[in-house]
């Protein structure tokens, strides 16, 4: 754990909390003992339409998935845009992938099948969502314990924690103008994760925006000049570096509690088990419906 980095989670924490629309957003990290690997998947919204889901959890196969849903799904124009499983266990634990769309459901399906994660995405592309072009966010995480995790690591053989996230968006929020990055970390920092969203920071648009994030005065996050831009602007650069905390408790508190207050939807956190990682909790907390801690996941 070195200065460096608690500089930039403390900086990349104090962003989140300062960003008052960041739309979905996914972390993967670990904790700081290492034995666990933290998925954490939160929703934003400024709409009514936004605001109207919730996660639940569900059992598909052996796994314990969490699905977004929404209590008007039979009147949704796109409802392949608003309900979909986020979290998806991999091969009885050879993975664990987290995503803001159906893509979860591909990258659970084929990377059981031996294909990598960033050759899946190769088929997927931003959300048909004019004029805004969501982009699509996917991470995945590989575990130490499962000792025979065949395709689904791109990292074969490693004895550390490694995971894996993607963003895939329209260049200048242009159709037909495809972007997808994909971000290795090899080898994950115990305390630590890397975090991506939807929506850029406002302030990374505003005037002198890096000074008034770090505190050295200007205007609340809701007045800088991009706040309530639309379309919003998308996430932009590479993943935010952030902390995670001891137990999955304290990062969905946490987490829930760096989100607009006003902004914010539903938040879950997946405890993997880095030793097996067929063994995870879920927590799940949801502004507008049920709430609470779920069973382990084996």
């Amino acid at each position: 754990m070195t200065a460096g980095m608690r500089g930039l989670a403390e900086a990349g924490a104090e962003r989140l909390r300062r960003n008052p629309y960041p739309g979905r957003g996914l972390i993967i990290g670990l904790s700081p003992c290492a034995d666990y690997t933290a998925h954490i998947y939160f929703i934003t919204g400024r709409s009514a339409g936004s605001r109207n889901r919730m996660l639940e959890a569900e059992t598909v196969g052996d796994d314990r998935a969490v699905t977004v849903r929404s209590p008007d799904e039979g009147a949704l124009a796109n409802p392949e845009l608003y309900v979909y499983r986020a979290m998806r266990c991999v091969g009885g634990g050879l993975a664990h992938v987290t995503a803001n769309g159906r893509q979860a459901d591909d990258l659970a399906a084929r990377m059981g099948g031996g294909e990598g994660f960033g050759r899946v995405l190769e088929d997927w592309t931003y959300e048909p969502d004019p004029p805004i072009y969501t982009p699509r966010i996917s991470g995945a995480s590989y575990h130490p314990g499962a000792a025979s995790r065949g395709g689904a690591a791109p990292i074969r053989g490693s004895a550390y924690a490694a995971y894996e996230l993607s963003v895939l968006k329209a260049r200048g929020g242009e159709p037909g103008c495809r972007m997808g990055s994909v971000f290795s970390y090899g080898k994950a920092e115990a305390g630590y994760g890397h975090m991506v969203h939807t929506y850029a920071d406002p302030w990374d648009s505003a005037p002198h925006g890096g000074a008034e994030r770090a505190g050295i005065g200007g205007p609340g996050p809701t007045d800088a000049p991009s706040a309530l831009s639309d379309p919003p602007p998308p996430f932009e650069g590479e993943p935010t570096v952030v902390p995670i905390l001891p137990t999955a408790a304290e990062n969905l508190r946490f987490y829930y509690g760096a989100l607009d207050g006003g902004n914010r939807v539903a938040i879950c956190v997946k405890w993997v088990d880095n030793a097996d990682a067929s063994a995870y909790s879920i927590e799940l907390l949801n502004r507008y419906g049920t709430e609470g801690p779920l069973a382990d996941g084996r």
